[in-house]
């Protein structure tokens, strides 16, 4: 299939395609449309952000609609309200010329009363996020009886966040004959089960699993220590003016400061994060989709679901823990055949972090040499002439003064009088190293860098003084890995504004740390939490003891009898 128009799609769904000029399918686009004109087999479909999944899995079921009965034939199901409204406004530009033809979105964050008086007035097709769609379900006011489809898309993305119970309890409620699409860019443990209960011998279809991102997008590193990394990030800014990008980093608080410093500087730069109010979110992401702001800064959660075109770069001020959510981050860029840039900065500690990446993804990153002083003189003698040439006396306590202070630098030359202002105002780029730990940032007074979530877990000792130990009542046989209990404490703490240390799984039960100033959010969160209608028990354990000083005290002990 070279083209749309020898799918066999309905003409009218030709007319809108041509319209969005949509003209030759997508590896991912051609597989699954193949497959589900004629069949009705369940498909797990492989690929990553900006393949082309939502045309690949809506085409085909919008061309099979019996648009005659308004009942919900299709349930979407994706994990963030931004993915769901895109997809949304997706299959209504593809059924535009489909008389009749009806999609209604559900999803956290707005109006409950207009979503459940939408369904009520009939429509062919769901979209919606988890935790609405149930909701939804448990008040009677979403019928899903007459499913013929079911698509779970970014379903890796959906338990990541804390999802499973949810999907449970929906794909539970829809008819057993129905056909089951999966889309996912990965195949975690969670996933296997999702599918060997709810799929029929499932057909698996996957775009080139070697090629992991897209190939315009070159990805390079900077090794900056920790201490330099903000300066070094405004450096590297105010040499690529025309930037687009988002800018990841770790945790809430790490976002916000970030973007107000940033802000503060001159940068157009705003913050989204866990934190912000629905209505500020789409403020924030409004100003970004207009280009008002050219930096986003973001942590992963947040930018999950986000749809924006034409990034240049993607900046990743702090490095991820999974080697998928880099694949995700650098899935932004580079589309439609454009190039795009990804860019880590690194301190030496990241290197490990990086070398697990590159294992599990196959990218290559290319180390990128740093400006040297000479460059960076340079390009800071070019701003602040630029800045000098804009401002403009006005103040009269200056103004004022002008005269005195002119009779007292009247034995200066003009070039003398611009090389020592200068100076004042390059003094730490001359006397200090400014990529070497003596390159400060100034405008953050932060606490020494936690170590990061690899090193923790490789680290000598067996308990971390800035760690609280905790025991819950999950252990391996409840067919549970470490990165699914990270996805329960992230989803019962709300948030990712914390960083978890060391865990240790067990077949009962397992241990897991968390920062010491978490410890009440930790015992409240998970007062009424549940897994697998389990009451989950979390409590405070003790640290772990010290067995070589054990095995001391006993020696000691029997030498004194």
């Amino acid at each position: 299939m070279k083209s749309f128009s020898e799918s066999g799609l309905k003409s009218e769904l030709l007319t809108s395609l041509e319209r969005i000029n949509f003209v030759s399918p997508t590896p991912i686009q051609h597989k699954a449309i193949n497959h589900l004109m004629k069949s009705d087999q369940d498909l797990i479909g492989m690929a990553h952000t900006g393949t082309g999944k939502t045309a690949a899995f809506a085409l085909p079921i919008i061309h099979r609609t019996h648009i005659e009965i308004r009942e919900i034939q299709t349930i979407v199901l994706c994990p963030t309200r931004e993915l769901c409204l895109q997809i949304t406004n997706d299959i209504e530009n593809y059924a535009r010329d489909l008389k009749g033809f009806r999609v209604v979105a559900v999803y956290g964050g707005s109006s409950m009363t207009q979503q459940m008086s939408a369904l009520k007035k009939g429509c062919h097709m769901v979209v919606g996020t988890p935790g609405r769609t149930l909701d939804l379900i448990n008040r009677k006011k979403l019928q899903l009886d007459q499913v013929r489809w079911l698509v779970l898309d970014e379903a890796d993305e959906m338990l990541s966040m804390g999802f499973k119970d949810e999907l449970d309890q929906i794909l539970a409620a829809t008819p057993k004959g129905k056909q089951t699409l999966l889309f996912s860019a990965t195949m975690p443990s969670t996933m296997h089960s999702i599918a060997n209960t709810y799929m029929t011998n499932p057909v698996k279809i996957s775009v080139d699993e070697g090629v992991r991102t897209t190939s315009t997008v070159t990805h390079g590193y900077y090794l900056v220590s920790n201490k330099a990394k903000y300066n070094f990030l405004r450096f590297y800014l105010s040499l690529h003016k025309d930037i687009y990008t988002i800018i990841f980093c770790r945790t809430r608080k790490d976002t916000a400061q970030l973007a107000e410093d940033l802000d503060r500087e001159g940068f157009k730069a705003d913050a989204l994060h866990g934190d912000l109010s629905q209505r500020h979110r789409d403020r924030v992401l409004n100003r970004f989709r207009n280009k008002q702001i050219n930096l986003l800064i973001a942590t992963d959660v947040a930018a999950r679901g986000l749809d924006v075109n034409d990034l240049t770069h993607v900046i990743n001020y702090d490095l991820p823990d999974e080697a998928e959510a880099y694949v995700h981050r650098s899935g932004r860029t580079g589309r439609a055949g454009k190039s795009g840039e990804c860019v880590c900065l690194l301190d030496r500690r990241d290197m490990k972090r990086l070398h697990f990446i590159t294992r599990k993804t196959g990218i290559k990153f290319n180390e990128i040499s740093l400006p040297d002083k000479a460059e960076l003189i340079e390009k800071s003698l070019e701003d602040h002439t630029n800045n000098l040439l804009e401002i403009s006396v006005e103040h009269r306590e200056i103004i004022q003064h002008l005269p005195a202070i002119d009779q007292k630098l009247f034995h200066l030359s003009r070039q003398e009088l611009i090389g020592r202002f200068l100076t004042i105002q390059l003094k730490d780029e001359l006397n200090k190293g400014i990529w070497s730990q003596e390159g400060t940032r100034k405008t953050l007074d932060r606490k020494k860098p936690k170590e990061h979530f690899e090193d923790r877990l490789t680290a000598d000792s067996g308990y971390s003084e800035d760690f609280t130990r905790f025991y819950i009542n999950l252990g391996s046989k409840h067919k549970l890995e470490k990165t699914d209990l990270i996805g329960i404490i992230n989803r019962y703490m709300k948030g990712s504004d914390f960083a978890i240390g060391k865990i240790e799984m067990l077949k009962s039960f397992s241990f897991f740390e968390v920062e010491s100033s978490q410890e009440e959010r930790v015992l409240k969160g998970f007062r009424k939490a549940m897994y697998d209608d389990q009451q989950i028990l979390v409590e405070k354990s003790l640290p772990k003891p010290d067995l070589e000083k054990m095995k001391k005290q006993k020696t000691k002990k029997k030498k004194r009898k």
